[in-house]
C-alpha cells in the first residue's frame, strides 16, 4: 500500500489540528509512505506510524467506510492518514497531560488489555469453518427437534353445551360463512371463556391438539376431525369434546418442516464455535486467576460500604426540616 507523496506545510497542519489540540503544540511534518513513515513530531514527543502499520490499518477499513472519506482514491488516503495523525496527536497529548494515571483512563486501559488477553486466547478455538463435519452431524443429531416441526393447522372452534345447539350453530355458520357472523356466533354460544371473544381461535395445533398459543390445548379428536379438509372448510358434524360439542372451522395450515444437516451446517458451526470460544475464554481466565491471585480481601470494600451508608444517612438527616 502506497500513499501519494505529499507534504503538508506547518501552517496548514496547524489549522487542521487547532480544533483538537492546544495551540502551543506544533506538528513539524506529516510525510506519506514513499518516505516509509507517516511521521508526526509533536513538541518533544516523536510519534511514528510506520508504513506497515498504516497499511494494516487501511486494510481494515471497509469499502463503504473508505468511500465516505472522499471522492477520489487519493482524497480518501489523505483523509485516512489525517485520521491517523489526529489519533497520534491526541494520544501524545494524553501522555503529556499524564491522563493514563487518571482512574477512568486506567480503568479503560485495564479493560482493553483484559479483552486482548481473552481475544489472544480464543485464537486457539480457530475459525468456525474449521469445525469438522462429524462434529456438525453429532450436534444435529443431538438437537434434531430444533430442525424439525410437524404440520400445524389453525382451527376456530365454537364449543356448545349440547349437540343440538352445535348443529344449529354449524348450519348458521355454513349458510353465512363470514368471519363477522362467526365472531358473533362464538360470543353468543361458546362456553370456552378463553377463546369465545376471539372467535374461538385455537391457534395452530399439532396432531396432539397442543397449540402454539400456550396454554391452549384441545382433544386430539378436534384435530383429527379437521384432518384431510382444505383450509376454509367446516367439519360437517358436531365434534364431542370434554362433555361439550364443538363446531370446527379449519382456517389455515403450516406445513411440516424438515431441515437437513447440510441446510443448517453453517448455523451449527456458528453455535459450536461460540461454545468453543466460551470454553477457551473461561479456561484462559481461570488459568490467569489461578497463577496470579495471592489473596482476596473484602475488608476494604466493607469499609467503603460503611462510609457510603454514613454519607447517605448524613445527607438524609441534612435534608430534614
Amino acid at each position: 500500500m502506497r500513499f501519494a507523496s505529499t507534504r503538508v506545510v506547518p501552517s496548514l497542519l496547524a489549522a487542521l489540528t487547532s480544533a483538537i489540540v492546544p495551540a502551543s503544540l506544533t506538528c513539524a511534518a506529516l510525510c506519506w509512505a514513499d518516505a516509509n513513515l507517516v511521521h508526526v513530531t509533536l513538541g518533544a514527543v516523536d510519534d511514528v506510524v510506520t508504513e506497515a502499520e498504516a497499511a494494516r490499518r487501511w486494510s481494515l477499513v471497509s469499502p463503504g467506510q473508505r468511500h465516505a472519506l472522499g471522492a477520489t482514491d487519493d482524497a480518501r488516503k489523505r483523509a485516512f492518514v489525517q485520521l491517523l495523525r489526529d489519533e497520534t496527536l491526541l494520544a501524545a497529548e494524553a501522555r503529556r497531560l499524564n491522563l493514563p494515571a487518571q482512574f477512568s483512563v486506567a480503568e479503560a486501559q485495564r479493560r482493553v488489555l483484559a479483552r486482548a488477553v481473552i481475544d489472544h486466547a480464543t485464537q486457539a478455538a480457530g475459525p468456525a469453518s474449521a469445525i469438522a463435519d462429524a462434529d456438525v452431524k453429532a450436534y444435529y443429531d443431538a438437537h434434531q427437534a430444533t430442525y424439525e416441526a410437524p404440520e400445524r393447522v389453525q382451527l376456530w372452534r365454537i364449543l356448545c353445551k349440547t349437540e343440538a345447539e352445535a348443529k344449529e350453530v354449524l348450519a348458521t355458520a355454513k349458510a353465512k360463512a363470514s368471519v363477522q357472523d362467526w365472531m358473533s356466533l362464538a360470543r353468543d354460544h361458546s362456553v370456552d371463556e378463553a377463546t369465545k371473544f376471539r372467535g374461538g381461535n385455537l391457534g395452530f395445533l399439532d396432531a396432539n391438539g397442543v397449540s402454539d398459543d400456550a396454554p391452549v390445548s384441545v382433544d386430539r379428536a378436534v384435530v383429527e376431525a379437521a384432518t384431510g379438509l382444505h383450509d376454509g372448510a367446516f367439519v360437517e358434524h358436531a365434534v364431542p369434546e370434554r362433555g361439550y360439542f364443538g363446531v370446527v372451522w379449519r382456517r389455515a395450515t403450516v406445513a411440516a418442516v424438515h431441515r437437513t444437516v447440510d441446510e443448517v451446517a453453517p448455523q451449527i458451526r456458528g453455535a459450536l464455535w461460540r461454545e468453543r470460544v466460551a470454553k477457551v475464554e473461561a479456561e484462559a481466565v481461570a488459568a490467569v486467576v489461578a497463577a496470579r491471585t495471592k489473596r482476596i480481601d473484602l475488608d476494604a470494600l466493607t469499609a467503603v460500604d460503611e462510609l457510603v451508608v454514613k454519607a447517605f444517612e448524613a445527607r438524609k438527616n441534612a435534608a430534614k426540616p
